[in-house]
């Protein structure tokens, strides 16, 4: 603005000029490239600026932390440049260890745009540690042959996070495989120690002849990741069933004729068939 004052000699003028620049309040949202992931995963962050100039520049810097308040464990995720109101993504975070974990964005701010801060609760994310347990007992039984063996199962989610469709096989007793058709709660197990967390059940292995090492697996599929697996084995030692012991002895002859005063000839034997009860 340009203004024109024309003053006579002596005069005196007071010029008061108010700056109206304005500045804009702009907002910035989040979103991270996955809210669940494994051990091992690489996530990142990007946002998005609104309410700002579209020229607007100035950086934008990630941030890490392992606290709802973002105040601890800070990890650098990399600070980029804003281009006419453009923000690139983060640096990928690789996560090696299970937890929670908040993100965080700042927008620096420029000449025609205020600071902006994503809240520390906007992205959790959450890294999980799945496992899965199953135990088959006895470890050691001896049965005879063509008797019959009986077995306790049972399955565990000792890990962090739900399973689903968790199954169990059995390759030497095809009795003992159970999926969520068999029992209901396989079909999401929940993690220990909530209820429906371990399932425990009975089978039957009929008519066994010889000696094995009986395998169970189990396996469940957590949110993200591959499955989860595990396994037990019980042995099992079939023995033939025993006999009588017997022995056998026979004396011959039945009868012979012999004179007085004669030599009587020996006597051969041979066995007869004694048996001990």
């Amino acid at each position: 603005m340009t203004a024109t004052i024309d003053l006579k000699e002596g005069e005196q003028v007071t010029c008061t000029y108010g700056n109206h620049h304005a500045v804009n309040s702009p907002s910035i949202a989040t979103q991270l490239s996955e809210s669940t992931g494994a051990i091992g995963d690489t996530v990142n962050d990007s946002s998005t600026l609104s309410g700002a100039t579209a020229d607007a520049g100035g950086t934008v810097t990630y941030t890490v932390y392992i606290d709802s308040a973002c105040s601890q464990g800070a990890q650098d995720a990399g600070t980029v440049e804003v281009v006419d109101g453009s923000v690139p993504d983060s640096n990928g975070i690789k996560f090696n260890s299970p937890g929670t974990f908040y993100w965080q964005a700042v927008y620096s701010g420029d000449d025609n745009n205020d600071r902006a801060r994503s809240a520390c609760t906007d992205e959790q994310l959450r890294i999980i540690n799945p496992h899965i347990t199953v135990v088959k007992t006895p470890d050691e039984q001896v049965v005879l042959a063509g008797s019959s063996v009986s077995f306790t199962i049972q399955v565990i989610n000792d890990g962090d996070s739900t399973l689903s469709d968790v199954k169990v096989t059995d390759a030497q007793a095809p009795g003992c495989a159970r999926t969520s058709a068999d029992i209901a709660g396989l079909a999401s197990m929940p993690a220990a120690p909530a209820a429906g967390s371990t399932i425990t059940y009975s089978c039957t292995l009929a008519g066994v002849s010889a000696s094995f090492t009986n395998v169970a697996d189990v396996s469940g599929t957590p949110p993200v990741g591959p499955p989860v697996t595990g396994e037990d084995t019980a042995h099992v030692t079939v023995v033939q069933p025993v006999s009588h012991p017997s022995i056998s002895i026979v004396k011959n002859p039945k009868a012979q004729n012999v004179t007085v005063g004669t030599r009587r000839p020996s006597r051969s034997r041979s066995p007869t068939t004694a048996t001990r009860p």
